[in-house]
């Protein structure tokens, strides 16, 4: 393996309850903002994994659940459709608001994804795009853990072109979320995207990939 792909903890997954009631292959794919996750789990979807993205399900959990949010946050304008936006305000500077609603929706989400696992045929790699992994170790069992990690200057850089972002945004956000050194942690594998995003994916498609198929053949 290059320096871009870091082999960790090699018994994670047998500590970890398979996630698939096939012979399929579940995999957790997690990373901070402006890490580079979105493009490992677009480039391994390219190659042939199926995937799913948290940031959908609970998406859909927000529109699906709308009356139980509506009557939990004594807003019943929103019974028929959640203001995303007011929403998120109220969450994100209130820590006990965002513990309920994450009380209502994670029991949801996690059902969700249990389903889209339970659809894989034997063979399949199933993706999981998981921001919040750390934050949330009892969203799923995974029998793989993909860390994509990268130097905080850099995430800063693509955040600003990407959308503007300012440094204190930037700054706020990454306080949210959980350091790379916790995400190591509870990884198999580590991709450290320090480069480009064309090192990204090509490290993704000759190292990454060949791994995950050939554990998913169930060679040793």
């Amino acid at each position: 393996m290059s320096e871009l792909l870091i082999y960790r903890n090699p018994d994670r997954g047998a500590r970890w309850a398979a996630a698939c009631p096939t012979n399929a292959l579940s995999v957790a794919v997690t990373g901070g903002i402006g890490s580079g996750k979105s493009t490992t789990v677009q480039t391994l979807k390219a190659l042939g994994a199926k995937t799913c993205s948290a940031d959908e399900l609970a998406g859909q959990a927000l529109v699906d659940l709308a009356p139980d949010i509506a009557r939990a946050f004594n807003h019943p304008e929103w019974e028929n459709g959640v203001n995303r936006g007011e929403l998120a305000t109220i969450v994100f500077n209130n820590p006990d608001s965002r513990r309920l609603l994450e009380s209502i929706t994670h029991p949801y989400i996690s059902f969700l994804s249990d389903r889209f696992f339970a659809s894989l045929n034997s063979g399949d790699i199933g993706v999981y795009d998981i921001p919040l992994l750390v934050e949330n170790p009892a969203a799923h069992a995974f029998d793989l853990v993909v860390a994509v990690t990268a130097p905080i200057e850099q995430r800063y850089q693509r955040l600003y072109q990407r959308s503007g972002l300012e440094r204190q945004q930037v700054d706020a956000r990454i306080a949210a979320q959980s350091s790379d050194e916790e995400r190591r942690a509870i990884a198999n594998f580590e991709l450290v995207n320090d480069t480009s995003c064309e090192d990204l994916r090509r490290t993704v498609a000759s190292e990454l990939w060949p791994e995950l198929r050939r554990l998913a053949n169930g060679d040793s």
